[in-house]
Parts: structure tokens; C-alpha cells; sequence
């Protein structure tokens, strides 16, 4: 069963669903699993609860509308004007989105929704738009990932996870459906920067000692 981590009651919209050698190391992930000392005890946990689309026997999720199809076009949503940073023209992502430390990129798929292999991020990497990340998306240390849109990332066979290591940001508006855990290590921040943000997740909701939630006021 799926929970619900709401961070502002305002929330809603829709949300979605390498051979190549990474010039950051994934060993990272790991270590999150092992970093990760506890589960959050701050004041998010009252508000997460099973979205009524879950429940019931044989109930699972289902892929978006806007994922059906080739091509299928997108509408600019309203949570477009609510970036706090200018999204990129529309481009073609790269399938293994990897952005080294000192580094910075910016790309954006509003009109078509983009699949992903994996994201990995250690430096600055600004998204605008529909992502859908078949394995867990790495945010290494130093890395900040500005995201507004709808981020799909695993699936419900193959579940994969969001990790924010030590010292990285993951700043988001729009809508994150996680497949399978949220993992926030020592330092990292995970913070909301809309009135609409809204994360589900399918596994656990892992906040570490010293991990940073930051809800929007």
C-alpha cells in the first residue's frame, strides 16, 4: 500500500511514471541504506496517509494518461509560473542524466513526457516538466536538483528510490511519485518551494538524524 507525504494541504495534480560508465560513483546509494538511522519523527509524519486510490484489494498503480503513446503532447500546467528558477527551452534529455560535481545543467519537457534510465546528480541540475526514472535518483554530496513538473521515478515492479546525501538539495514544486523509498541522510534538505508539492511514496519515508524538511510558509 502506498503512503501519502502531503506537504501542503493545498497540493494535488496528476502525477507519472547503464552500460554507460558514470562519472559519479553509485556506491552512494548504499550508503544511504546504511546512513539512514531512522525514520522521521517531525511533524510531516501526521500527514502521511493512503491516498483512496489505493485502497481496496487488488489496487496498483496505474500509468498517467499523458505516459500512453508516442509523441502524446503536454500542456503547460499552472505550476509552471511558480519556479523559482528559469526553465530551459524544451530539449532532449539524455537518457542517463548525469551531472558531475562543479557542474550545471538545465533541460525541459513540458510538452512531451521524457523516460530516463537514472539521474544522477553532483552538481546543479535544473528540470521543468515530466520525467519518469526507471532506477533510483542519486543526489551526491554538493548536488542540488531544482525540479518543477511531475517526477515518476521507478515503478511498481521494479520499485527504485530517491536518496539525498549529505550536504545535497533536492528543491521541488509540482508533483514526486516514488516507487520505492524516500531517503533523506545526515545534512541533506529536502525542501518544498510551491503551494502545489505533493510526494507519494511506496515504500518507506527514511529521515536520518540531522536530515532537513523544510515546509513552504
Amino acid at each position: 500500500m502506498y503512503k501519502k507525504l502531503l506537504i501542503l494541504s493545498l497540493a494535488s495534480g496528476l502525477f507519472f511514471t547503464s552500460c554507460q560508465k558514470d562519472e559519479i560513483s553509485e556506491e552512494t546509494q548504499t550508503e544511504a541504506v546504511i546512513n539512514a538511522e531512522a525514520k522521521s519523527n517531525s511533524d510531516l509524519d501526521g500527514k502521511i496517509h493512503e491516498p483512496d486510490w489505493m485502497e481496496g484489494p487488488g489496487a496498483q498503480i496505474h500509468e498517467p494518461d499523458w505516459m500512453e503513446g508516442p509523441g502524446t503532447s503536454i500542456h503547460t500546467p499552472e505550476w509552471t509560473v511558480e519556479s523559482w528558477f528559469e526553465c530551459a527551452e524544451e530539449s532532449e534529455i539524455p537518457a542517463n542524466l548525469v551531472v558531475p560535481s562543479n557542474k550545471e545543467a538545465s533541460y525541459s519537457a513540458i510538452e512531451n513526457a521524457t523516460f530516463l534510465n537514472k539521474i544522477n546528480v553532483g552538481g546543479t541540475l535544473n528540470v521543468c516538466g515530466f520525467v519518469a526514472s526507471t532506477n533510483t535518483v542519486n543526489l551526491h554530496r554538493g548536488g542540488v536538483f531544482n525540479f518543477v513538473g511531475d517526477m515518476y521515478i521507478g515503478s511498481e515492479e521494479e520499485p527504485a528510490d530517491l536518496v539525498i546525501n549529505y550536504g545535497s538539495h533536492f528543491n521541488f514544486a509540482g508533483n514526486v511519485m516514488i516507487t520505492g523509498d524516500l531517503i533523506v541522510n545526515n545534512g541533506g534538505t529536502l525542501e518544498q518551494m510551491g503551494d502545489h508539492a505533493e510526494i507519494m511514496v511506496g515504500g518507506d519515508i527514511i529521515y536520518a538524524e540531522g536530515a532537513i524538511v523544510k515546509e513552504f510558509e
